[in-house]
């Protein structure tokens, strides 16, 4: 092995020796490059060949390569570049295929191969870096389209480009990806070749006169078209090549087959009426002459030109529209409709004549709605183009029907939450919250009784209350969204939204809010616990420590246990300089860490902080000692270590 680094290293003596008597390298560079050079020759040397070996050599080499450039720009040396740089290049491209030749699976390191070969301009050898990368890996598409591209647009190969992707079309016969890129490049050939006889008005060099007609009207696009049908014949894919075909004007005999080959066989598809109808809308199957009237008082330029586009628009919308409603008849599946919805969402973004797509726009979207054919996503775009428009009047059936057809959205329960709240803002008749006096209720408000939960407050908190009979009433909804979503995360977003709106209301919905929160305490820990939190904290700010202390020991000591009620109490009595603070902290402190002390070591530290500076000291070591038998393992001495620190004071 050490002969071969050493007639490697003796190699290289040429191109060092070079750089050091023109100045590039110093003594001491040549010097550490030789000695680096050896070890890593040393290491691919090795019978056991590693990946990362090679790359930190290639990387190292291509770090000297850049530096030489640098050095020659900054000298301004421009000489000896066959003996220095060519000489440091060929031993990089030489390492890339010995290691693409050991470890051929990677195609990243293919690609850095071909990334260098492009960075040093070696044209031939990237053509033939890509047969070799695509004879280990032809079962990927990407990679045949990124050699065909390369062939095709930087090495302006057209031959080589068709000789890559119909080889890849062999072990690939089923690829789209192929058949459509092989499609695409036939028309720019065509394309290309048209440009160069107009620009330059000669013939071109690579056709013969009897296959040139031919392939200049694009017969080889149409074959490959009539075998990738042949092999894949979907309405999508055909709609495909019409995407690409569209944009070639002199292959307008090549779409005509196209369109013909759709609606033959493939008229009972949904993209089929999809396609027609958005040919529609981009006028390529309409054609009119639009004149003024006799009355028009049009006399500017600009307006008439306005006009003019307004009429061709409408033309064109309606057309588009009448071929929707035709597919919808023939096929009348979810999917046209979704389709049709789609296409008349994008106009309503692009087009400027909002007035003509917005009506239509909701027309379909109530016949979709009343067939059950909207999706979650449509439903969303619904209710936000509702809003938008301010119609507060169907705001409330759309919601309804989002909620009727996906009942496990938690997100349109809470936008029918949120729009009953709404309403009971803006409609006085119709509060949220109705407070019944004992006498009969108006007519009016009926309606109402009718479509919400009724909760009667018991006498407890009778001195927030007048001495008449006081009904506070929740939305039927609320229950609605509980039901259909269950104890699940999802519903528990309703939850919180419910809560915080009612607290935000203050006195006049309290009683609702700890019916509420009651509530809450029969519902499953995902449920409980959450409002648990939140049911001590609105219990402190509305009735005041004494009855948060009595709350707090009431749920402490149920399950499920509540890491965040704990902290949330002592956070609570910290804030307060009530006498009693002291004791309600140590036993808050003593819930957390008999329930939760096992594995978290940051609550005895808390702990042990707030008697440190709060409580007594005294009672230091028996805390320490507690947590001692309860931690295991390395939170045990992850404390212990955090104990250190604080008592030498490192830690706060």
């Amino acid at each position: 092995m050490a002969e071969f680094v050493e007639l490697r290293l003796e190699e290289m003596l040429g191109e060092l020796e070079q750089t050091e008597r023109v100045g590039l390298f110093s003594t001491e560079e040549v010097r550490s490059i030789i000695k680096r050079r050896r070890d890593f020759e040393y290491k691919i040397q090795r019978f056991k060949k590693r990946k990362e070996d090679y790359l930190k050599y290639i990387q190292y080499e291509i770090s000297i390569y850049k530096l030489l450039k640098l050095r020659r720009k900054k000298t301004g040396y421009s000489f000896k570049k066959e003996e220095i740089d060519h000489a440091i290049s060929n031993r990089i491209g030489t390492l890339f295929r010995f290691c693409v030749f050991r470890f051929q699976d990677d195609i990243k390191l293919w690609l850095s191969y071909v990334d260098f070969c492009k960075q040093v301009n070696w044209t031939n050898r990237i053509s033939k870096i890509f047969v070799k990368m695509l004879a280990v890996h032809n079962d990927k598409p990407y990679l045949w389209l990124m050699a065909a591209k390369w062939e095709f647009e930087e090495n302006v190969s057209a031959e080589n480009a068709r000789a890559i992707l119909l080889r890849g079309l062999q072990f690939l016969p089923q690829s789209k990806e192929l058949y459509l890129e092989s499609f695409r490049l036939e028309l720019l050939f065509v394309d290309r070749l048209k440009k160069r006889k107009q620009v330059l008005g000669v013939e071109s060099k690579e056709l013969n006169e009897e296959t040139e007609d031919d392939v200049l009207k694009g017969k080889l696009a149409q074959f490959i078209y009539s075998a990738a049908i042949e092999k894949i014949p979907e309405s999508r894919f055909i709609v495909q090549f019409l995407g690409i075909v569209k944009t070639f004007t002199f292959a307008k005999w090549l779409e005509d087959i196209i369109m013909n080959d759709l609606i033959t066989n493939h008229s009972t598809d949904e993209h089929t009426w999809d396609t027609l109808a958005r040919r529609e809308i981009e006028g390529r199957n309409y054609q009119a002459e639009i004149v003024a009237g006799e009355d028009s008082k049009v006399t500017v330029e600009e307006e008439n030109t306005s006009q003019i586009k307004l009429a061709k628009f409408s033309v064109r919308f309606q057309n588009c529209c009448d071929t929707y409603e035709k597919g919808t008849e023939v096929i009348g599946t979810p999917l046209m409709y979704q389709l049709y919805l789609g296409t008349l969402l994008e106009l309503r973004n692009q087009s400027k004549h909002l007035n003509i797509v917005i009506p239509k726009l909701f027309e379909v979207l109530e016949v979709a709605n009343d067939k059950g054919y909207l999706t979650e996503s449509l439903y969303e775009t619904w209710i936000c183009l509702t809003k938008d428009l301010k119609k507060w009047n169907t705001l409330d059936h759309i919601l309804a029907s989002a909620t009727k057809n996906f009942p496990k959205s938690a997100k349109f329960w809470l936008e029918r939450l949120q729009s009953e709240f709404d309403v009971n803002l803006l409609d006085s008749s119709n509060a949220l919250f109705m407070i019944d006096t004992g006498s009969e209720p108006m007519q009016e408000d009926r309606s109402v009784v009718d479509t919400t939960v009724k909760y009667s407050e018991d006498s407890e908190d009778s001195e927030d209350s007048d001495t008449d009979e006081v009904t506070y009433e929740l939305p039927k909804v609320f229950w609605e969204a509980v039901k259909a979503l269950g104890d699940t995360k999802e519903s528990l977003q309703i939850w919180q939204f419910l809560s915080r709106h009612l607290i935000e209301k203050g006195k006049e919905a309290r009683k609702a809010v700890q019916k509420l929160f009651d509530e809450s305490l029969k519902r499953k820990p995902v449920i409980s616990k959450v409002l648990n939190v939140t049911y001590l904290e609105w219990t402190f700010k509305v009735k005041g420590l004494l009855k948060a202390r009595e709350l707090y020991r009431k749920l402490a000591i149920q399950p499920p246990f509540s890491l965040e009620l704990h902290e949330k109490m002592i956070l609570l009595e910290n804030k307060t300089a009530d006498k009693d603070m002291i004791v309600n902290v140590r036993y808050g402190y003593d819930c957390a860490c008999d329930q939760f002390g096992k594995g978290n070591p940051n609550i005895w530290m808390s702990y042990v902080r707030f008697e440190r500076v709060s409580g007594d000291p005294m009672k230091i070591p028996a805390i320490y000692k507690r947590a001692q038998q309860a931690l295991e393992g390395d939170v045990a001495t992850h404390f212990q270590n955090e104990f250190v620190l604080l008592s030498t004071g490192s830690c706060k």
